[in-house]
C-alpha cells in the first residue's frame, strides 16, 4: 500500500470510531419527537391567528364585538336670546304707573320704530306720560329727532299751543329738546292755560319723550334719568375701561355668568327691565336668554352677562347684584 492510501485509511478509521452511529431504535424515537414538536407549533400558530382576528391566509378579519346600546340625551337647541321688546320694569317709575302700553300707535313724527313702550300716571290733578321708541339704527333715530326738534309742540300733539317758555336744548344724552306751552282749552275747560312741559331726548338708536301738566319737576328729572339706562340701546355704549369687561359667547364656550334676574316664561309679575336698567346705567348690555341654554331649568329666563373668568364676574357683582357661576354655553347664540 502506498503512503497516500495508508494515510487516508488511518483518517477514515479515526472518524468512524469518534462518531459512533446510534442504534436504529434511537433514530426512530428521534423522528417521532421531531414530528410531535412540529404539530404542537402548528396548533399554536392557528390559535394565535384566530385570536388576533386573522384568517389563515393572513388577511385582516374584524373580531366580533358585543352589541352596545347608547342612551343619548339631546342638549337644548334653538336660539339663546329671547325677544322681549322693551323689558317690563325698564321705564322710569314704571312700578307706580297706572298702565303700560307696548307697540301702540305711533304719532306721525316718530316714523317706524321697531320697539316702543310707554306709561301713564295720574297723581291728583297731575297727568304724566312717557314713551320710548327704539329704531333699527342710529341714522333713523337721528332723522326722527330732527323732525321733533323742528316741531316740538306739533310732534307731541299740541300744534298751535301758545308758548310759555322758549324751546331749549338740555345737555342730556346725544340730543335733547324741551319746551313749556300753555295747555289749550279742552271741552271741559279744565286746566286751560296751565303749564304743559314737553321734553324729548335721544340716546343712540332710541328716543324718549316725557310730558305732562301742570309742569312738575319729575318730567325733567325722569328725562335725565332715563338717559343712562338707554345705554342698553346704544351700540357705542361701553362700561368704563377699569370695569370688568364682558365677553361674547358661542355654543360650547366655558365662561363665568353673572345672573342678574331669573324668572318663569309665564310670570306676568316679573320685571326683568329693572335688572337690565341697573346694568345699562353702568355701560353694560345684558342679554335675556333661556336658562336651559346655560344648564338651567327649561321654562326659565335669565338676565345675564358673561365674563372670561371668575375674578371679573365677582368684580361685576360689586356693581350690580347678581349670582355667579361657571357655565358651558349651549344653544345657538
Amino acid at each position: 500500500m502506498n503512503p497516500i492510501d495508508s494515510a487516508f485509511e488511518a483518517l477514515r478509521t479515526t472518524v468512524v470510531e469518534a462518531v459512533t452511529p446510534p442504534a436504529a431504535e434511537e433514530i426512530v424515537a428521534r423522528g417521532q419527537r421531531r414530528r410531535t414538536v412540529h404539530v404542537v407549533l402548528a396548533a399554536v400558530a392557528v390559535l394565535a391567528a384566530v385570536a388576533g382576528g386573522l384568517s389563515l391566509t393572513g388577511s385582516p378579519k374584524a373580531a366580533p364585538q358585543p352589541a352596545v346600546s347608547l342612551s343619548v340625551t339631546p342638549g337644548p337647541t334653538g336660539p339663546r336670546s329671547v325677544a322681549t321688546g322693551i323689558p317690563r320694569g325698564f321705564l322710569v317709575k314704571e312700578a307706580t304707573a297706572a298702565g303700560r302700553t307696548d307697540g301702540g300707535v305711533t304719532p306721525l313724527c316718530y316714523g317706524s320704530p321697531h320697539l316702543s313702550g310707554g306709561t301713564q300716571q295720574t297723581m291728583g290733578t297731575i297727568s304724566y306720560y312717557q314713551d320710548v321708541y327704539v329704531y333699527a339704527d342710529e341714522e333713523a333715530a337721528r332723522a326722527v329727532f330732527g323732525r321733533i326738534r323742528a316741531d316740538l309742540a306739533g310732534c307731541f300733539g299740541f300744534p298751535g299751543a301758545k308758548v310759555k317758555a322758549a324751546q331749549t336744548a338740555p345737555a342730556w344724552g346725544d340730543e335733547a329738546a324741551a319746551i313749556t306751552l300753555k295747555l289749550p282749552a279742552d271741552g271741559a275747560g279744565e286746566h286751560s292755560g296751565d303749564p304743559l312741559r314737553l321734553v324729548a331726548v335721544r340716546v343712540g338708536t332710541t328716543i324718549a319723550r316725557f310730558w305732562g301738566f301742570p309742569a312738575v319737576p319729575d318730567i325733567d328729572q325722569d328725562a335725565e334719568t332715563i338717559v343712562a339706562r338707554l345705554c342698553y340701546y346704544n351700540p357705542s355704549c361701553r362700561p368704563p375701561a377699569d370695569s370688568p369687561q364682558p365677553v361674547t359667547v358661542h355654543a360650547g364656550d366655558t365662561v363665568w355668568s353673572a345672573v342678574l334676574d331669573e324668572y318663569g316664561v309665564d310670570d306676568d309679575a316679573a320685571r326683568p327691565g329693572l335688572a337690565v336698567a341697573a346694568a345699562a346705567e353702568r355701560g353694560y348690555h345684558p342679554d335675556i336668554v333661556r336658562a336651559e341654554c346655560d344648564g338651567g331649568t327649561a321654562g326659565q329666563l335669565r338676565v345675564v352677562l358673561y365674563f372670561a373668568n371668575r375674578t371679573d364676574a365677582e368684580r361685576f357683582v360689586t356693581l350690580v347684584p347678581a349670582s355667579v357661576a361657571e357655565v358651558r354655553i349651549g344653544c345657538v347664540p
